[in-house]
């Protein structure tokens, strides 16, 4: 039977083998050679063992990010064109906020009319509202008054108009005979008006309007009688 070797340990100095020896120990003196090799070639390059494994290593590694091709990105990709439009809806919000801000909430007072609101009215166009007409009334002297307050594009000045009418009918019937106006118009941020009116017993007619980025929105009706 055969013994079996101990594993190779290389030796800590250099020793010439004598060539009977050579052929007694091929195995010993093949690796005496790589390692006289493997010293030759670190004390000239610098270049180490593992060196060889560690490059091959990274390079493999960096392949992995450089060659895509089989690796499922689709994730990635989804979530940067999530990101952008949502960062496009962020600007067009922007945007949209900036051209429809809208009036803060305010009492009579706020707006210049005296009493309590006792009716609205929407200023719009056939798409969309650009303000509110807001009827107050005061009991104290019997009178109505009327602003008209800016919705879209609140703060940019643009044409405004708010107009109040005393009807000659004391009872509704759908139409208004002038017996009396009170209108303020012209270029105003926030609101037109206020215009204050005495029609106790008779039906008012409220009207207002907005024109802003080129379209006309107008709003009222008539009510009130009695």
């Amino acid at each position: 039977m055969e013994a079996t070797r101990a594993p190779f340990q290389e030796p800590h100095s250099a020793v010439a083998l004598s060539a009977g020896e050579a052929g007694r120990f091929p195995v010993a003196a093949d690796c005496r050679f790589h390692s006289d090799a493997l010293n030759f070639l670190a004390a000239k390059s610098s270049w180490r063992p593992h060196d060889t494994q560690r490059k091959r290593a990274t390079r493999v590694r960096s392949t992995h990010y450089d060659h895509p091709e089989g690796i499922d990105h689709s994730f990635d990709q989804g979530e940067v064109v999530v990101k952008r439009i949502l960062t496009l809806l962020g600007l067009l919000l922007a945007t949209l906020l900036g051209t429809f801000t809208l009036a803060p909430a305010a009492s009579a007072g706020d707006y210049g009319c005296a009493g309590s609101q006792i009716d609205s009215y929407a200023v719009r166009t056939n798409t969309s509202t650009y303000g509110t007409i807001f009827l107050y009334y005061d009991a104290a002297t019997r009178k109505n008054c009327a602003v008209t307050v800016s919705i879209k594009g609140y703060g940019t000045t643009k044409p405004m108009m708010v107009q109040i009418t005393k009807c000659t009918q004391r009872v509704y019937t759908g139409s208004c005979t002038a017996d009396g106006t009170v209108q303020d118009s012209g270029d105003y941020q926030y609101w037109a008006g206020p215009r204050s009116i005495s029609a106790a017993s008779h039906c008012i007619k409220v009207s207002g309007a907005i024109f802003f980025l080129g379209k006309t929105a107008r709003g009222g009706g008539i009510g009130h009688c009695g």
